[in-house]
Formats: structure tokens, sequence, C-alpha cells
């Protein structure tokens, strides 16, 4: 206020007075309250309003994602070390499946070499018993060749005498 009100210049008003200012006091009062009621109905005050809710709007709403920001942290941190757990238990599988692999490997081998070995026994049998049929029917080989020469060379006698082989002997001469 512009007028500065002492306690000792009230004292020395009347009473008149000093009602005269208590009016003056409430009609200024009043003009302010009005003022300050236009000025809260002023476009400007009412944007100003709407920006201070909307700023408190959006100050909720940035409290609220960070709080989900925080959570999805702690979400994919724990989907994270499930992941690795997972990723390690199944390259701890992947290892032993690996060992199994290589047992199985060997133990293959060691079959394959077994039946190879059988087959090896198994031909070596046949062939024996193979041998054994050889050596008897030898005998009735030798009988039956011992008279093959003879015939054989009949036969080349027998050709000579032919007409055909004759000429056909003439005839390879001749060339």
């Amino acid at each position: 206020m512009t007028n500065q009100i002492s306690k000792d210049s009230l004292t020395k008003l009347t009473a008149t007075q000093l009602q005269q200012r208590i009016i003056h006091l409430q009609s200024e009062l009043k003009k302010y309250k009005y003022l300050v009621e236009q000025y809260q109905n002023n476009y400007h005050y009412n944007l100003i309003d709407t920006l201070k809710e909307e700023n408190e709007l959006k100050n909720q709403e940035i409290d609220e994602l960070n709080e989900a920001l925080q959570n999805e942290k702690k979400n994919s941190k724990n989907i994270f070390k499930e992941v690795s757990r997972l990723k390690e238990k199944y390259e701890q599988d992947l290892q032993t499946l690996r060992q199994l692999n290589e047992s199985l490997k060997q133990e293959i081998q060691q079959i394959q070499q077994t039946k190879q070995i059988e087959n090896v026994t198994n031909d070596s049998a046949e062939i024996t018993d193979s041998n054994t049929k050889d050596e008897e029917i030898y005998p009735f080989l030798q009988k039956n060749y011992s008279d093959y020469p003879t015939k054989k060379t009949q036969s080349t006698e027998e050709k000579s005498n032919s007409w055909f082989y004759r000429n056909f002997q003439k005839k390879n001469n001749e060339d």
C-alpha cells in the first residue's frame, strides 16, 4: 500500500476518520479482488494455469514411465540372467552330447573292427572249407586232366586235317 499507517497516526484519528479509512480499505480490497478475478479469467492467466496442470500431468506421466522403465530394466535383467543360465545349461548339455557322440563313435569303430575280424575269420573258414573241397576234387581233376593232353593233341590233328583250318592257315600265312 502507498499509504503507510502508523500507530501514532491511528491514535490521533477520530472514529469517523477511522470509519472512512475502513470503507476506503474495503473498497480497495474489493477493487484488488476484482482485478485478481479478472486476471484469473484472463486468457494468459488461464493459459498459465492450463500449462501448470499439463506440466503436473506430464511430471506424473514421467514418474510413471520412469517407474515402468525401472520395472522393465529389472525384468530385462531377470530375462538376461535366465538366458545366461539356459545358455550355460545348453552348453553343458552340448558338451555332454559331444562326449556321448565320441564314445558312440569309438564303440561303432570297435564294433566295425570286431565285425571285420569276424568277416576275415568267416572268409578264412570259407577258404579253408573251399581248400578242403578243392583237395577232395583235386584227385578227380588230376585223373581227368591226365586224359586231356592226348585229347588235345588229337583235336589239333583233326583240325589240321580239316579243310577249313588248312585254308584259314594259308590265308593267315599270306597276310
